[in-house]
């Protein structure tokens, strides 16, 4: 899986020893426009993590609405990770991630 934030010593998260689990995962902010129009949607982020675990670039793949896309990069790239590793050793990683927005129990 390659992409702009992809360099030649960044790995796709399938090439690490195990998938790194999140740390901080807080949701994105639900646009107030599209959920009061009562819309739901999703986005696809993908995002580079450093070795220590911190999202440090994310980008927008797909969305099905702008505001989604924007407000779900956003909130990736406060996420943290558990290192990725890949041999035993941290190494950045590639990945992503489908956001859904709903309005179930909101």
């Amino acid at each position: 899986m390659g992409g702009p934030n992809a360099g030649p010593n960044i790995f796709p998260s399938g090439m690490l020893d195990g998938l790194p689990k999140a740390k901080a995962q807080n949701p994105p902010y639900y646009p107030p426009s599209l959920r009061q129009a009562g819309v739901e949607g999703r986005a696809v982020i993908q995002f580079t993590v450093d070795p220590t675990g911190q999202v440090v670039a994310a980008r927008i793949v797909e969305a099905t609405q702008a505001e989604f896309g924007e407000a779900a990069r956003r909130a990736v790239l406060r996420w943290r990770f558990e290192p990725g590793r890949r041999q035993g050793r941290a190494v950045p990683f590639l990945m992503s991630i489908s956001v859904e927005f709903t309005l179930a129990g909101s």
